[in-house]
């Protein structure tokens, strides 16, 4: 293969890999969102009940706030994801034959996939923890 051909490859299959990476992340977070619905009573209950006030001064319940806030870091974090992954793979394609240039591009590429999957398993362990105590509290499953 040619190295015009080798950087067209490569470029596929980057592409290939954002959209997959893309659905996946969307039909989890639709997952998620369907789970979510049914623990907001609950945890607006659990949190009447400690004796905190359900709403704030906008009129907006506490846990609304708190989701709104995870969900705009984790939407900039795969921004900055997608951005790294972009800039590799151009940095890659046009390497021109530079191995130097091509192992930069490689580490920079894994380190955003590796940064990526440290954020999204710290969420998901945390939503499965407070899941399992709140089921726990109210004896039932999220």
């Amino acid at each position: 293969m040619k190295k015009n051909q080798i950087s067209y490859f490569a470029f596929f299959i980057l592409i290939i890999l954002v959209f997959n990476i893309g659905f996946l992340f969307l039909n989890a977070s639709t997952g998620l969102a369907l789970n979510l619905k049914d623990s907001k009573t609950q945890l607006g209950t659990a949190g009447s009940s400690a004796g905190y006030p359900a709403e704030d001064k906008e009129g907006k319940n506490i846990e609304y706030i708190i989701g709104q806030i995870i969900k705009g870091v984790l939407s900039f974090l795969g921004v900055i994801f997608l951005i790294l992954v972009i800039y590799g793979g151009f940095m890659w394609m046009t390497a021109h034959g530079n191995e130097e240039q091509v192992t930069k591009a490689k580490k920079l590429i894994t380190e955003a996939t590796i940064g990526l999957i440290i954020v999204l398993s710290s969420y998901l362990i945390t939503f499965y923890v407070i899941s399992k105590f709140i089921s726990a509290i109210f004896e039932t499953t999220i």
